[in-house]
């Protein structure tokens, strides 16, 4: 009888999180720095990456999960109370910047 292959695989995470700042198009004095977690889980970069390419309402709802599992509940309501307050000026455009700068730097994280 053949043995069965066998391997483990053991997660990572990095001691340094990700941050990023927002800046205000109507005041350049009010900014918020956003931290993230120093990782994700890899299921949740592989539906946003696969969705990327998609349609609005799909990329849309795989943006927002990214970024609710990319931030802490504080940053992650620091963010929202910026992002949504109309005279920041942060559009849909900023926000594909934002999520495309946070899967670069998840993406480029050494594994080891």
């Amino acid at each position: 009888m053949a043995q069965t292959k066998r391997k483990s695989f053991k997660g990572y995470i990095p001691d340094n999180g990700i941050e990023f700042t927002l800046e205000s198009a109507s005041d350049p004095e009010k900014t918020q720095t956003i931290i993230c977690r120093p990782a994700l889980p890899g299921t949740v970069l592989m539906e946003v990456v696969a969705i990327l390419g998609g349609t609005g309402g799909d990329m849309a709802e795989a943006m927002g999960k990214f970024f609710y599992s990319a931030m802490d509940p504080v940053n992650y309501k620091a963010f929202r109370e910026f992002t949504d307050e109309p005279t920041n000026g942060i559009s849909i455009e900023v926000l594909g910047e934002i999520a495309a700068f946070l899967v670069e730097e998840y993406t480029a994280r050494p594994t080891e």
